[in-house]
């Protein structure tokens, strides 16, 4: 067995790292992130590979950790470990490679004495257009000690591992050591919340500022996760940063195990404040664009209930009464026809009436200057006055709708009101309007004999209010059965 020449490695890095910056002086980053890399300060696991695998630089702890000796620096890692463990390297490298950005794998082999082998390895590329090389930090879970705690002793802040890591890639990422309660947040992290220094390095802390709303969901999230050993978690959620403000953030992360126990999780965030803010914007202007097309449809069609009320009245009716006149005109003396000529003035007036009705119930001037609940009171005073209805009306004076709006409303309750009178039976009628927070409330119930909403929701009545409160998003709900009368309950958003 070779025994590990501790003390030549620092020199032969000195060596590899000149080999490595030969001729690419302007490469200042590559320095020094080979100089941050190669401390030997960590307890993980550390090397350098070029792109034919051979390690061209390999720290202490790792040659510790795989019992060998600095001999194999400069060697292919298909000459120096068995092909399981080679194969996990080789693995790491080419996916480090293909991305072209760093990568984060947990993978897991065996020893050459038969212990289990688990790694959590961290690569990046140092240079590729030059050297082609990877540095792979690795964290080795399976060497946590019977106590729970990690081989490295520092601070996270502290740590060689987390500087590198906060360096290497413009993630927010943030690595939780379950085993010791601490919490390790790399420079974009901190960047995106505001929270730069001296911050305290525990899970509660960052609980603490969860937006309240989402903080007990979010630790019941996490403890969830834990408790049936689950290997992913996800959550979205609100975070006050530094300067006070909230942002969405969308948060995920993987849990690693040892002995089944979970010892480590590791996870990014994203934050998503702006496309939640566009798609709020977004949202808002298909309401606007969708409010526009309901004020147009409401428009052109009162334009055409009045030209039909306006031409049924005007048209239709001069004729009936152009047909009375010269029905007037006639003068039979059979009893027989005196009583056919009465009865067709009889008709005529019946039709002239109806007609009347029609032609002021498509038109409606009233709705156009005066307020909603005057012009539902008018409707209702028509309605009590030539029958045998009662009918309360209760409402808010404060409510204000636009004009598209305070149409709509008023040709549903019409077209409700005149259901209950042809079929419900009913003697009792009840109408509320009121304001809500949520928009403007119609309620329409009556004692009179129900139906079967199923088969009623068919008809044209029904079919209309519904058409009519889908223009502008309203939602309509009916309650009603055979036997037990009809409430009818509209909400319209503002």
């Amino acid at each position: 067995m070779l025994t590990p020449d501790y003390e030549s490695v620092p020199m032969k890095a000195k060596t590899i790292k000149s080999n490595i910056t030969t001729g690419m002086e302007t490469q200042r980053r590559s320095t020094q992130v080979f100089d941050s890399f190669t401390q030997e300060s960590s307890g993980n696991l550390r090397w350098i590979a070029d792109s034919q695998d051979n390690l061209i630089y390999v720290n202490q702890s790792f040659l510790q950790y795989f019992n060998k000796g600095v001999e194999i620096v400069n060697h292919n890692i298909n000459h120096i470990f068995p092909k399981n463990i080679a194969d996990l390297f080789s693995r790491a490298h080419r996916m480090t490679r293909k991305e072209a950005k760093p990568q984060h794998t947990n993978m897991s082999s065996k020893h050459e004495d038969g212990r289990a082998i688990s790694l959590l390895i961290n690569s990046f590329s140092i240079d590729p257009a030059h050297v082609a090389a990877e540095a792979v930090n690795i964290h080795p879970i399976s060497e946590i000690s019977a106590n729970g705690k990690s081989p490295s002793n520092l601070e996270p802040e502290q740590d060689p591992k987390n500087l590198y890591l906060s360096r290497a890639t413009s993630e927010a990422i943030w690595e939780w050591d379950i085993v010791n309660s601490i919490v390790f947040r790399n420079q974009q992290l901190q960047k995106m919340t505001g929270f730069i220094h001296n911050e305290k390095n525990d899970l509660l802390w960052w609980f603490d500022r969860i937006h309240l709303a989402d903080r007990e969901r979010v630790q019941h999230s996490v403890a969830a996760v834990l408790d049936n050993k689950q290997i992913s978690w996800q959550e979205e959620y609100q975070f006050q940063c530094a300067d006070g403000t909230f942002k969405v953030i969308h948060d995920r992360g993987i849990v690693i195990y040892e002995n089944e126990l979970p010892v480590r999780m590791i996870g990014s965030l994203q934050d998503l404040t702006e496309i939640k803010q566009l798609r709020v914007q977004l949202l808002e202007e298909r309401i606007t664009h969708q409010k526009e097309i309901a004020e147009s449809i409401i428009d052109a069609q009162e334009r055409e209930r009045v030209r039909l009320g306006n031409e049924l009245h005007d048209n239709v009716n001069q004729i009936l009464t152009t047909a009375r006149l010269y029905l007037d005109m006639m003068n039979p003396t059979d009893a027989h026809d005196i009583d056919v000529r009465t009865k067709t003035r009889e008709f005529i007036l019946m039709a002239y009436e109806e007609i009347r009705k029609l032609s002021k119930d498509l038109v409606s001037p009233q709705i156009k200057a005066e307020s909603l609940a005057t012009g539902i009171q008018d409707l209702i005073n028509d309605i009590t006055g030539a029958g045998s209805f009662k009918i309360d009306f209760d409402y808010d004076d404060s409510i204000w709708v636009t004009k598209s709006m305070k149409i709509t409303l008023y040709r549903i309750t019409q077209e409700q009101l005149k259901n209950v009178i042809q079929y419900s039976e009913a003697k009792q009628i009840k109408v509320e309007l009121r304001s809500r927070p949520e928009g403007i409330m119609l309620k329409i119930s009556d004692d009179g004999k129900g139906f079967d909403a199923k088969t009623a929701k068919q008809g044209i009545g029904l079919s209309n209010i519904y058409e009519r409160a889908n223009l502008f998003g309203g939602l309509v709900d009916l309650e009603t059965a055979p036997g037990k009368g009809c409430s009818l309950t509209l909400l319209m958003p503002m």
